[in-house]
């Protein structure tokens, strides 16, 4: 610097000196380059401003040294309006989600919200902090999904309890009408699908024009356990898709051999067999 280095970003760089201190969680380096002029806001090539990049990393005294300076606190990325708090939660940074939320970040900006963030990766202590602080358990994306959408569809179970507790909605339709049972059900978490079924979800629910089920999807994943917990838990084997598909052209459109011979050797399957008359 004191060669005439810049201080802020090179034409030729995707990064500034003061991105690349607050990431590494370099305290004494940072302050330096700001004593010297460094932009607090300069966004690199992901969009992230230093107090992002603190954050992402879990850096609670850096970001403390950038808030101190005056860094934006509620700043956004222009695409998917992330901010230092949603980074912090998806990190499952409880610490510096804390500093953050103290100091005045926003508990629901983001196209997906902190809670959403810390639901989706399974972080259960940052959930149940979130939940604490006010953070709104029916918020949804653009394409209609929630923090409990998140946790089911990654398999979250324990996190999709709390969620449950805090009043989320278990039959949700998020966009195509799919329900947290459908997409747990398709992502082949046969944990979380019995989980929801015991807190009553429902198996039969049909997507948007009542075409897809959770049993199709589930064969359409070829998820062979949760297709047998479905049936076992009343799923309706015998449901068509809207084009004429059945659950068993489903599976077999996947090339899943197992479930298809499960469903071809299931007592009511989709050959649809009256039953044996009793004699």
């Amino acid at each position: 610097l004191d060669s005439g280095a810049q201080v802020n970003m090179p034409a030729d760089s995707f990064e500034s000196p003061l991105t690349l201190a607050a990431c590494g969680g370099h305290v004494e380096l940072a302050a330096l380059l700001i004593e010297r002029g460094a932009n607090l806001e300069e966004v690199n090539d992901e969009g992230y401003t230093p107090l992002m990049e603190a954050a992402r990393e879990g850096h609670e005294e850096m970001v403390a040294l950038l808030l101190g300076q005056g860094a934006n606190i509620n700043a956004q990325t222009e695409e998917t309006q992330e901010t230092a708090l949603t980074l912090a939660c998806c990190g499952g940074f409880l610490e510096v989600a804390d500093f953050l939320i103290k100091a005045g970040a926003d508990i629901e900006l983001g196209c997906s919200t902190p809670l959403m963030e810390a639901a989706q990766e399974g972080h259960l202590e940052l959930v149940k902090y979130l939940l604490a602080a006010g953070a709104n358990v029916h918020a949804t994306t653009a394409t209609g999904d929630t923090a409990l959408t998140y946790a089911c569809e990654n398999g979250h179970t324990d996190v999709a309890d709390v969620l449950l507790q805090a009043d989320a909605d278990l039959e949700h339709e998020s966009e195509g009408g799919r329900t947290p049972l459908m997409k747990a059900a398709r992502a082949g978490h046969v944990c979380t699908v019995q989980f929801l079924i015991s807190k009553g979800a429902n198996v039969n629910r049909t997507t948007a024009n009542n075409d897809h089920t959770v049993l199709s999807l589930a064969c359409a994943g070829g998820h062979l356990a949760v297709v047998e917990l479905l049936l076992a838990h009343g799923a309706d084997p015998t449901h068509r898709l809207k084009d004429g598909s059945t659950m068993l052209i489903e599976a077999a459109k996947g090339g899943h051999t197992s479930v298809v011979c499960y469903l071809l050797d299931y007592p009511n399957n989709l050959l649809s067999a009256p039953p044996p008359e009793s004699t």
